[in-house]
């Protein structure tokens, strides 16, 4: 019985070397950053599926592009990202690390809301700018604001509908 020989391709020895080299085991890891910024950046990238992690252009562009996301979200707008392989000892695989300089906070300099008409004397609207408004100086938190900004138009929403309720009933 004759011996079949196989014999593969260069170019396909080429594409196994090429998508095992595209592969290769990597973990993602971000130094440089501490408390909420290092909590939010993280939380942000947990959503990389590890297969997809790898030492090329277009991802560690999709990770700077998460980290500066999560940093500009804590008012840090100007940070400095580089990236290196690094080969640990001990691990199995090698860690592709951001490092992470976030750089100056942006800071709330100055605050102004204005109440108009019956919501001045309102004390509801009163307690919401005590406690609900970042003070001056304080780094841009961009929750905070929104948080903030939502009280304020809940707020609104439901007084306008107690106001148009009460004003129904006197007309009856």
């Amino acid at each position: 019985m004759p011996r079949t020989r196989y014999r593969m391709s260069p170019l396909l020895l080429l594409f196994v070397a090429v998508s095992s080299a595209k592969t290769a085991d990597l973990s993602l890891d971000v130094k440089g950053l501490s408390g909420d910024l290092e909590q939010n950046v993280r939380a942000l990238l947990s959503t990389i599926p590890d297969d997809e992690i790898a030492n090329t252009p277009r991802f560690t562009r999709r990770v700077d592009d998460e980290i500066r996301r999560g940093l500009r979200a804590k008012g840090y707008y100007d940070p400095e990202i580089r990236f290196e392989v690094v080969k640990p000892a001990l691990a199995l695989k090698p860690v592709l690390t951001a490092i992470v300089e976030p750089g100056d906070p942006v800071r709330i300099e100055e605050t102004r809301i204005n109440i108009e008409g019956q919501a001045r004397e309102d004390e509801a609207y009163i307690q919401l700018l005590k406690t609900g408004v970042p003070p001056d100086g304080t780094i841009l938190d961009h929750g905070t604001y929104d948080s903030f900004k939502s009280s304020l138009t809940g707020l609104a929403i439901r007084r306008a509908i107690l106001m148009l309720i009460s004003l129904k009933a006197s007309w009856a």
